[in-house]
């Protein structure tokens, strides 16, 4: 009994749906550096890199740059623009939802009245 070798074929189906979500994964974290860098006092993206890394990972980089920097960065604008990707998160997979209750692709939040009582909350909360 003689073993051939078999050549297993290379994952093309899972690249092919892997590669857009890859995409979007870099796409958001663009965004996210760019939305810290912008705001009153510019940062460069790459000053906020920096900062970033040198908070997740401590000794990794030398800080070259000044507390107050690090304070806007990572105790302002961080916090802003995660919540800011959470709250799109969150509105994407309520539309996803709606949608895929309704099997309607075109739904919105008016065709079951979620937008009234949202507006019944926000005027709850305002009174």
């Amino acid at each position: 009994m003689r073993a051939e070798a078999v050549i297993a074929a290379p994952p093309t189906g899972r690249l092919r749906r892997a590669a857009p979500f890859a995409a979007l994964g870099l796409a958001l974290v663009a965004a996210l550096i760019l939305g810290v860098a912008a705001g009153a006092t510019p940062i460069p993206a790459d000053d906020v890199w920096r900062i970033a890394l040198h908070r997740l990972l401590p000794g990794l980089i030398e800080p070259d740059w000044t507390t107050a920097r690090e304070r806007i960065v990572w105790e302002l604008r961080v916090p802003r623009a995660l919540l800011g990707a959470l709250a799109g998160a969150a509105l994407a997979m309520g539309g996803a939802a709606l949608q895929a209750t309704t099997r309607n692709p075109l739904a919105d939040p008016f065709l079951l009245g979620v937008s009234a009582g949202a507006a019944l909350g926000a005027v709850a909360v305002i009174a």
